[in-house]
């Protein structure tokens, strides 16, 4: 359901994109509970479209229109120190906490399987499938 709506959403957005979703699992919802002492988000979705970073803020823009974004955590313009970039939107969904994670499809290889540059196969996060 999350999903579709985001798709409806992004009707007219220009990029080709891919909407992922996912559901945390019991164990990793309280793991971050422990690790944490909360959780900010129990589904999500990834939106991977092909074009250039900058266009994370028109696709964040357009979820907007039609989510009630809490907050968010840009990681494009502020990536980790482990280089993962990507933008989230933690919104409310129904009442429920979402993550919405926008990202090219460059920062989602890079994410999943570690920088091609070096050669590692690390995945710095991993979860939707």
């Amino acid at each position: 359901m999350l999903r579709m709506k985001v798709l409806h959403t992004l009707r007219n957005v220009k990029n080709n994109y891919i909407v992922y979703s996912r559901l945390k699992t019991p164990d990793r919802v309280f793991n971050k509970i422990v690790k944490k002492g909360y959780i900010n988000d129990l589904l999500g979705v990834r939106v991977v479209y092909n074009g250039l970073p900058d266009d994370a803020a028109i696709i964040a823009n357009e979820l907007e229109k039609d989510f009630d974004v809490i907050y968010t955590r840009d990681y494009i313009n502020n990536p980790k120190d482990n280089g993962y970039q990507s933008l989230h939107l933690i919104c409310t969904f129904h009442g429920i906490p979402v993550e919405i994670q926008i990202r090219t499809h460059e920062m989602d290889h890079h994410a999943n399987f570690g920088d091609s540059r070096v050669n590692t196969s690390i995945s710095y996060h991993n979860s939707y499938k």
